[in-house]
């Protein structure tokens, strides 16, 4: 499990977890592979251990993006053990309504204890502190083995 990293959903079913606390793992996410391997061969299954953070609409999205760009995503990159970090802002559904989420923000890791040392670090820590200085309108972190489909 990893240590030192707050959880910070404002919005959802899990509002007023807060930031600030220890970082639970309630779902006893299990990150070792259960797909069968063959001697020799890179076992499928877990590839990576992901954070995926899911933005909500903010009330003014010209200030949100300039300080997700100029200042939080900077901070994120230098987490250490990211492989690679991706965001994308979500299009319409297909009859043209609004998507649930603003930005989706996806952070790969190599495995859960790379993971933990990333976000329990100085960087890490220092990026999940900037969530309320413009992630006013909410944001869920969702966290574990990501896995080939």
């Amino acid at each position: 499990m990893a240590r030192g990293v707050p959880p910070c959903h404002t919005r959802g079913p899990h509002a007023g977890t807060g930031v600030g606390g220890p970082w639970r793992d309630p779902a006893g996410w299990r990150t070792e592979s259960r797909a069968p391997t063959r001697e020799g061969t890179r076992p499928r299954g877990v590839a990576l251990y992901q954070l995926t953070a899911l933005y909500n609409h903010p009330e003014d999205p010209a200030a949100f993006d300039k300080h997700y760009t100029e200042v939080h995503a900077e901070i994120a990159k230098k987490i250490p053990g990211i492989l690679r970090y991706t965001i994308s802002h979500p299009g319409p559904g297909p009859e043209g309504d609004k998507p649930p989420y603003y930005l989706v923000a996806v952070l790969d890791f190599a495995d859960e204890a790379s993971f933990g040392a990333g976000m329990g670090g100085e960087q890490g820590q220092a990026a999940v502190a900037d969530l309320p200085n413009f992630a006013g309108a909410g944001v869920t972190l969702l966290t574990g083995p990501a896995n080939e489909a």
